[in-house]
């Protein structure tokens, strides 16, 4: 939390990994992964793309460490059964 490199960092691949999941399809998406949220995840980018100022670090963190892996397992197993 007290690193603001790192926090920068985090928040921009957090807004890349949205918009990348908005531009592959998000019925694409759901259709091979149905438990992840992808439509929050898209809505979080928009989050992080307009309300910089206004973001909770701790639900940030939270999503980090609760759910990033899930997701990456997601979308390693969509890429790998789609290439």
């Amino acid at each position: 939390m007290g690193n603001r490199l790192l926090q920068d960092a985090i928040l921009r691949n957090l807004e890349v990994i949205g918009q990348a999941c908005k531009d592959y399809g998000i019925e694409h998406l759901e259709s091979t992964h149905p438990n992840i949220r992808w439509r929050r995840i898209a809505g979080f980018r928009n989050q992080l793309a307009h309300e910089y100022l206004g973001l909770d670090l701790e639900l940030v963190w939270e999503i980090l460490c609760e759910q990033l892996a899930p997701l990456r397992l997601a979308i390693t197993e969509h890429l790998d059964s789609h290439p």
